[in-house]
């Protein structure tokens, strides 16, 4: 943790989606005029969290198997839920710019970001009821983790987080959009068929498949050297060791597991319970790698939350091992990895508050205070203040051209 406060907190971003160049900017900013300085970005960010899942759990509660029906005010919930955290993630770094902007906001952002991904992906497949596909909502669920995983893997060799012209907040919207059409119509509208007796649901799926291997290819590129939108502008040096390649061993290993536990038939017992256990194990490793992010480490090639998938393929491939049913199995490792990401970003919470010397949900120095500082020296581009931005590109690049060691 010496590393957060041996050298300046820098996060450099690239964004301005359609979307948000038509209208959401201007709405966030608009909005966040409203936020009392006293709230800190933490705030913002768990509260968002806490309106995602609670909605996304209700939909569960009534679809368990990601297959049965639900009462259409729970969908017109979830997509209220998506939109609620879609804004409060939005004004958490707003918020950030004004009264506390260090590691620990990026953290919880990106940290409740990896966990929100396994359980918005879950609900919009509910809605679609792809439960009885299940190999397009598996291919869903494990193309989304490495997608947003993969982002964070560019972010850690480029040190920019890109953001394209359709991305999250296209997403996000598409996903509301899933979930009000599914209100007012029913899920039968999911499975009409359209051309060649294929059902809405699988074109739809298939197209997102192909969107989200799209993203995956495009963080590859960043990572094997492709120039981000930013180097035109901003001198910001890569991480250039062979170290760049270390997130890439447990990813590997745990999607190993995945994939075995899915073709043993773990999958069919209980999609639901597959999903949410092996994705907490993916976000584990997404808040592992945001940490190596903003503490310039280096990942580690092993991690706890590759215990869990290790024994479930354990007890489904191997008859003397085979102790639980898949169904118990599966909810002991989902108990495991939720106790290990609990734990983990709990310790690492007391640990950056210590490094730091702030607080996460009150303001231990708020604005006025001697040592009160927003931190960050970073490049933000959102697509309403490229002109501001590019105007002080001098600034900037005497402030990223700092000697850096890796």
């Amino acid at each position: 943790m010496d590393a957060l406060t041996k050298r300046p907190y820098t996060y450099n971003a690239t964004a301005g989606s359609f979307l948000e160049l038509l209208f959401l900017q201007r709405f966030w900013m608009w909005l966040s005029k409203f936020v009392p300085s006293r709230i800190t970005p933490c705030v913002l960010t768990c509260l968002g969290l806490t309106i995602n899942l609670s909605s996304c759990l209700i939909l569960l509660y009534y679809s368990p198997d990601a297959k049965a029906e639900a009462p259409s005010w729970v969908y017109v919930l979830c997509a209220l839920g998506v939109f609620l955290y879609q804004t409060l993630d939005a004004l958490d770094g707003k918020q950030a710019m004004k009264v506390q902007d260090s590691q620990i906001e990026e953290v919880y952002d990106h940290g409740c970001d990896a966990i929100s991904t396994v359980f918005v992906g879950l609900t919009t497949a509910a809605a679609c009821q792809l439960g009885n596909s299940p190999l397009l909502m598996f291919s869903f669920f494990t193309c989304s983790m490495l997608a947003f995983y993969t982002t964070h893997w560019q972010d850690h060799v480029t040190h920019i987080m890109i953001f394209g012209k359709v991305d999250v907040s296209e997403a996000q919207f598409s996903v509301i959009f899933i979930h009000l059409i599914t209100a007012f119509y029913g899920q039968q509208i999911w499975r009409a068929e359209l051309f060649f007796n294929v059902e809405l649901r699988m074109i739809v799926g298939t197209l997102t498949l192909l969107s989200l291997c799209a993203n995956i290819i495009s963080n590859l590129g960043y990572v094997l050297g492709n120039k981000t939108p930013l180097d035109n502008y901003v001198k910001i040096p890569r991480k250039m060791s062979l170290q760049i390649w270390n997130p890439l061993v447990p990813v590997t290993i745990l999607t190993i597991f995945t994939l075995k536990a899915y073709s043993s038939g773990l999958f069919y017992a209980n999609p639901c319970l597959f999903v949410i256990a092996f994705g907490l194990a993916y976000a584990k490793l997404t808040v592992k790698l945001v940490i190596a992010n903003v503490t310039y480490a280096d990942m580690d090639i092993w991690d706890t939350s590759l215990v869990a998938p290790f024994l479930l393929f354990l007890n489904s491939y191997l008859p003397p091992l085979y102790i639980l049913p898949s169904s118990t199995a599966l909810l002991c490792g989902l108990v495991y990895n939720l106790m290990d990401v609990a734990r983990y970003f709990t310790y690492i919470s007391w640990d950056m508050r210590e490094a730091l010397d702030v607080y996460i949900f009150t303001l231990k120095y708020p604005p006025g205070h001697p040592k009160f500082g927003r931190g960050n020296q970073g490049v933000y581009i959102n697509g309403l203040n490229n002109t501001e931005v590019l105007a002080s590109v001098p600034k900037c690049l005497d402030i990223q051209t700092r000697k850096e060691i890796y």
